[in-house]
């Protein structure tokens, strides 16, 4: 019988913070998730400290880690800037079958904005992935970027035939937004059965946080001709601070997601 499908969506924050400390409490907090696919922004990868965030995590979760690299350029890292990059990644139980990339229309100075898309074969249909990170640029011009950029992440996240799409990730924009609101109301998009988030963008320590937002998403959407899934549940996770410090695994809390990914899942 098939078991429910864990889906998790984070934002690991680059090399900001306290790395080494926060790599290991993302990586035991996804552990306890026990997800069997994690879409993951801002992975950070410095070769010349051999740092890989979505390699590390990977590993740690017995995954199969597909990256698209993101901008390179000189960060604070260890002390020292250094050459690194900021990359999208999709850790998978299932080995994709096809990936590509789409470019997103870039706003005012903020260029090289992606969709990482692939494909995997599971429950016995394929199943299309989508994952990005919208642009951040506040105000007017942000807004209208967005708005582009989730249509442009739309059409990414259209679903194989006979199959479904997940689609998602940190979309720099709250709820009430347009770029959000064009992804929840569009054709085939799946509602979840219970929603339990409260907020995701939480800042570095429970100390320092005034107030969280949600900025980071996962849709569930199907084409006419496939047999529907559903989300049971979707709710946020790797929110506890941790020591006398009381700092967060990221800036942002983890989207988690449990799906079924055919109404014959019968033990969801």
């Amino acid at each position: 019988m098939l078991k429910r499908t864990r889906v998790v969506s984070l934002n690991t924050w680059k090399c900001d913070g306290s790395y080494l400390k926060r790599l290991e409490w993302m990586s035991g907090g996804l552990r306890a998730l026990a997800p069997d696919i994690v879409f993951l922004q801002e992975a950070f990868v410095c070769e010349e400290t051999g740092d890989d965030t979505a390699d590390f995590l990977g590993s740690v979760l017995n995954l199969h880690v597909t990256q698209v690299a993101g901008r390179e350029k000189l960060r604070l890292h260890l002390g020292e800037m250094r050459n690194s990059r900021s990359n999208l990644a999709l850790l998978t139980r299932t080995l994709p079958v096809h990936q590509e990339t789409v470019q997103l229309a870039p706003c005012d100075s903020d260029e090289g904005r992606m969709v990482q898309i692939v494909d995997l074969p599971m429950s016995g249909q394929l199943i299309r992935l989508a994952n990005t990170h919208l642009t951040h640029i506040k105000g007017y011009e942000g807004d209208i970027a967005r708005a582009v950029q989730a249509e442009q992440l739309l059409n990414a996240a259209e679903p194989p035939i006979a199959g479904l799409s997940i689609f998602g990730g940190d979309l720099n924009a709250r709820p009430h937004e347009a770029a959000i609101q064009k992804l929840a109301n569009a054709s085939g998009i799946i509602e979840p059965e219970n929603d339990d988030i409260t907020g995701t963008f939480q800042g570095e320590s429970a100390d320092q946080t005034t107030c969280t937002e949600t900025l980071d998403y996962l849709f569930l959407r199907q084409n006419d001709s496939t047999e529907a899934g559903r989300i049971l549940h979707l709710w946020q996770a790797l929110d506890t601070p941790i020591g006398p410090n009381r700092l967060f695994p990221s800036d942002h809390a983890a989207v988690v997601a449990d799906v079924c990914l055919s109404e014959q899942e019968q033990a969801c």
